[in-house]
């Protein structure tokens, strides 16, 4: 009898253990958001790309887009100090922003900057497209974004 027992009390015990940490890890990725600050071309947000961009996150990475209404002024926001306050304000853990300039009419060069807020780490990257179109831009803002997110 007292076998039995403690069968079913080690039993019992690793149903909680294995509910709690699924329940925790469920509540983790559902919890992660991310927040496209914007993406500038030239001198102006492209609220098209920006709301693609934030798109891609959620279907390439599960992370949910970080509801926030942010500023014209709020938008150009691409330095580390400033994509942290947005982040914490959004309650978003990852925070990105985006630059493009435009040098010929298919010709772009794109910045990126991602700021990891749990770990305190902020990642940059670079990309040319070269012959660019609509697509192709598109195309690019979403490869550098999982490069980034990936480090």
């Amino acid at each position: 009898m007292n076998w039995k027992r403690v069968v079913l009390h080690v039993v019992s015990l690793l149903c909680l253990v294995l509910w709690v940490e699924k329940t925790t890890h469920a509540a983790e990725s559902q919890g992660e958001q991310v927040l496209v600050i914007g993406v500038v071309r030239g001198h102006a947000i492209d609220p098209r790309l920006t709301k693609e961009l934030s798109e891609h996150f959620a279907r390439s990475s599960g992370l949910q887009p970080a509801a926030l209404n942010l500023s014209a002024t709020e938008r150009l926001c691409g330095d580390a100090g400033c994509m942290d306050g947005l982040g914490s304000k959004a309650g978003a853990q990852i925070v990105v922003s985006a630059a493009i300039q435009q040098s010929t009419p298919a010709v772009f060069f794109i910045t990126m900057a991602l700021l990891d807020r749990i770990r305190s780490s902020p990642f940059q990257d670079k990309a040319l497209c070269d012959q660019c179109s609509q697509d192709a831009l598109q195309a690019k803002l979403a490869d550098l974004a999982d490069k980034l997110l990936q480090q």
